[in-house]
């Protein structure tokens, strides 16, 4: 699994939190739980309507099969695009993050996102100098500059600062000159 916040590759499948980026993985790992029991759950609507169609068969019933399967696939379908994605309900062996662990993540990211806002106002309000910046996992010219000046438009900012090409690949561990505006 990648990390979804800073995007590592290869983490473990039961490993709690990215050991580069530092967040908290489990509500990754719940949204992916419960679309793999969506998953399960479809398949094995699809068996069991195999199964009553081939049943039927035998019987002699297809027409009434077929516009009974016809109606539940219906029904399937509605309900499916219809229904809240959270009324799906955990699988019985996986817990998953409580309400209160949910709001206490959300808390978080909020907090998380103002001090990255007052980071970047800090950053604003600063001498206007040059920044040296070391390239990490994931990072490229247009993250760089939506991070830094908040404008994907600015990475040609940083391109030109940094003497690259428009097609440079930004390696891990490179430094980089951050222009001021």
């Amino acid at each position: 699994m990648n990390c979804p916040i800073c995007e590592l590759a290869g983490l473990e499948e039961n490993r709690q939190q990215c050991p580069q980026c530092e967040s908290d993985l489990r509500p990754f790992f719940l949204l992916q739980a419960l679309d793999e029991q969506e998953r399960i759950e479809k398949e094995q609507l699809k068996q069991q309507a195999e199964k009553r169609e081939q049943a039927a068969l035998r019987q002699g019933r297809t027409p009434i099969l077929i516009a009974w399967g016809a109606s539940f696939l219906a029904l399937a379908v509605l309900l499916y695009f219809i229904w809240p994605k959270k009324s799906v309900a955990p699988m019985a062996k996986q817990e998953g993050p409580s309400k209160e662990e949910m709001l206490a993540l959300q808390k978080q990211v909020k907090q998380l996102r103002t001090e990255s806002d007052s980071l970047r106002q800090a950053l604003a309000q600063q001498p206007k100098s040059a920044y040296v910046y070391t390239v990490k996992a994931g990072d490229s010219p247009i993250r760089l500059a939506r991070f830094f000046y908040g404008q994907d438009e600015e990475y040609k900012r940083l391109l030109e600062a940094n003497e690259l090409a428009l097609d440079a690949m930004l390696k891990v561990g490179q430094k980089l000159t951050i222009p001021a505006l």
